[in-house]
């Protein structure tokens, strides 16, 4: 077996040739050859080009802020380019419950329940507020209703109520979580009364109804 790797010919490239050969023959009582025969075989795999080998070329960028990218830890101040980002509504990726800042930090700001034996409006606070819960305590044996007025001037038995919260009766207390707040588009004011109904003004027994409201 005969094998050639590299054979070339006028520009071609012949990668691999295969040769197998075969002979045979006879002998007779004289010592001479008879018979003679010779076989052969040749698988040749190639490759042929007239063109030379042209070498691949590869640009390399020096690094610039355009296309380098980087992990970058510990503190980091961003420039926004032109224009502002001030506080008020403005918030970057906001995608959860978020409260607006007030004088507290974004806390919310408590306000007790009075419960007068007349119904009279108890002014809260005189500007748009988020309403975020409620905790009331009836010490009565009857059912006492809290109303809420999102309004800059009330009358109760008048003016409608916002929302109508009951609070059962016999010292039993209820706490309301508002996720993502109420809103009260105006003033804050507050009523407790006897019966069902965003004008209701029945009258209680003084103070039987104690708790806050939290506003932010």
């Amino acid at each position: 077996i005969i094998t050639l790797f590299l054979c070339s010919l006028n520009k071609y490239f012949i990668r691999l040739i295969n040769a197998k050969i075969n002979f045979s023959a006879k002998v007779n009582k004289k010592n001479k050859i008879t018979n003679c025969r010779c076989r052969y075989q040749i698988q040749a795999f190639a490759v042929l080009s007239q063109q030379g080998h042209t070498p691949n070329t590869f640009n390399v960028q020096q690094a610039t802020g355009t296309n380098l990218q980087a992990q970058v830890g510990g503190t980091v101040t961003a420039n926004i380019g032109t224009g502002s980002l001030g506080a008020g509504t403005n918030l970057i990726g906001d995608v959860g419950m978020q409260y607006r800042a007030n004088g507290n930090a974004g806390t919310a700001t408590a306000y007790n329940i009075n419960a007068p034996a007349t119904p009279t409006a108890q002014f809260v606070i005189s500007l748009a507020r988020k309403m975020i819960g409620v905790y009331v305590c009836n010490s009565s044996t009857s059912l006492r209703y809290l109303k809420v007025f999102g309004t800059s001037s009330v009358t109760v038995g008048t003016t409608s109520a916002i929302l109508d919260i009951a609070i059962p009766p016999n010292n039993n207390s209820i706490f309301i979580n508002f996720e993502g707040g109420i809103g009260i588009p105006s003033a804050t004011f507050l009523a407790v009364t006897g019966g069902r109904g965003l004008t209701d003004n029945t009258p209680i027994t003084g103070n039987e109804v104690t708790g806050f409201i939290a506003l932010v």
